[in-house]
């Protein structure tokens, strides 16, 4: 009756830590400071970007990105999920496609404001309702890369959310540069796709 007990103690508690696990971070649940959260009705990305060069010639990225779209997530995903299109909008991507069957992006970028030119490849779900995207970049630049998109709908506006980490060898890029390129670009992709997928 004991070992019974035990068992469904523990079923119940790992239960409540999958459903909190794959549970999206709401605008509640941002990791900023309510006056930065604020900013998001204004149009404002916030965006943080930390690298940091280790002893062991080990680097180390840590990404955060809060955007509020314009419109609901019903609109919204219309357009930011059809990741082959990108590069019809996007002008430092240069090329994009995305394996429906495997559930792969591939991007290549190229940009004055890239050290050099990039290929991303990763697996990623084709995004369609609110919720959580796990993604991981297997090749190229940043290939160990993991991270999370969190979606959530907030006051009729989609509410976007991005986490990722990383630790690898030193890609021998500066630690301010990598910051300044990582920010940069994501403010431009969250700007530009924004802009295309309000209606």
């Amino acid at each position: 009756m004991q070992y019974l007990r035990l068992l469904i103690l523990n079923f119940l508690l790992l239960s409540s830590f999958s459903l909190s696990a794959i549970e999206a971070i709401n605008y509640d649940k941002l990791p900023f400071t309510p006056a930065l959260k604020k900013k998001l009705f204004k149009n404002h990305t916030i965006l943080n970007s930390d690298v940091d060069t280790l002893k062991d010639s080990k680097q180390e990225f840590h990404f955060k990105m809060a955007a509020l779209h314009p419109k609901s997530c019903q609109i919204a995903l219309r357009k930011l999920s059809r990741y082959e299109t990108f590069h019809q909008y996007i002008d430092f991507i240069e090329n994009s496609s995305y394996d429906e069957k495997n559930k792969k992006v591939y991007f290549r970028l190229t940009s004055v404001l890239l050290p050099f030119n990039m290929v991303l490849q990763f697996k990623f779900d084709r995004i369609s309702t609110p919720g959580l995207y796990p993604f991981e970049f297997n090749h190229g630049f940043l290939k160990g890369l993991q991270g999370n998109v969190h979606i959530s709908q907030k006051k009729n506006r989609c509410l976007f959310y991005v986490k990722a980490d990383w630790k690898g060898p030193d890609s021998h890029i500066p630690d301010l540069v990598f910051e300044f390129f990582t920010k940069a670009l994501s403010k431009i992709l969250v700007e530009k796709m924004f802009s295309i997928s309000r209606f």
